[in-house]
């Protein structure tokens, strides 16, 4: 269990460091993508729903409400995810799923380079 939480402190602060380089938070057509163990998905942020996305551990439990989103329940062993949130990202690396904003227009952002 150890290399798990070592590993959860590395990728979120790769994720804080993404966040903090990105310039640009409108969120009006902004989409939000779940990369899952076995798929990837992608809902408006403008429309609200609960998602149950499938992982090797059972489901994970997204939800989009308010131009904002969280995992609500996963079945991983500590459940670091449904604390996390990382600015534009947020994941249950147990159970492979990934949850993150993507900007609309298209153009580069300080992500991009």
């Amino acid at each position: 269990m150890k290399g798990i939480k070592k590993l959860d402190i590395v990728i979120a602060i790769i994720f804080l460091a993404l966040t903090i380089l990105s310039l640009s938070f409108s969120k009006g057509g902004d989409m939000v993508r779940i990369d899952g163990a076995y798929a990837s998905y992608i809902y408006p942020l403008d429309e609200d729903r609960i998602v149950s996305i499938p992982g090797p551990l059972g489901d994970t439990v997204v939800k989009i409400e308010n131009s904002d989103f969280a995992i609500i329940s996963s079945p991983c062993p500590n459940h670091t995810c449904l604390y996390m949130r990382m600015g534009t990202s947020v994941c249950c690396l147990p159970n492979k799923v990934l949850v993150s904003l993507e900007k609309s227009g298209g153009g580069a952002d300080a992500i991009s380079y």
